[in-house]
């Protein structure tokens, strides 16, 4: 992750932490898209600071430019390979992971 992009980071809202029942939190996924095709997909757990507490961003800016016409971009900087990382972000998804 460049050290200069400005993003806000993707958690859950402060009062989510108020809910008692943490395991339901479990079941939810934030899907992504890029305007490339590429797509990753980010668990609730992950972000939640009850679990993961990972900070994970939608970056709309990079090394001082906007990225306005290029789009924003999610930015995973715990993963290691980068491969979650996407540009142009077309599209954003929240929900219950399908059951099993």
């Amino acid at each position: 992750m460049p050290d200069s992009a400005r993003t806000p980071l993707l958690h859950p809202p402060p009062n989510c932490r108020r809910v008692p029942a943490r395991k339901p939190r479990l079941g939810f996924l934030l899907a992504v898209a890029g305007a490339d095709g590429h797509r990753a997909v980010v668990s609730w757990a992950e972000i939640d600071p009850d679990f993961g507490g990972q900070q994970i961003l939608l970056a709309t800016t990079m090394d001082g430019a906007a990225l306005d016409d290029a789009g924003p971009q999610l930015v995973v900087p715990a993963d290691h390979c980068g491969a979650r990382y996407v540009s142009g972000v077309t599209a954003v998804w929240l929900g219950p992971a399908p059951r099993a």
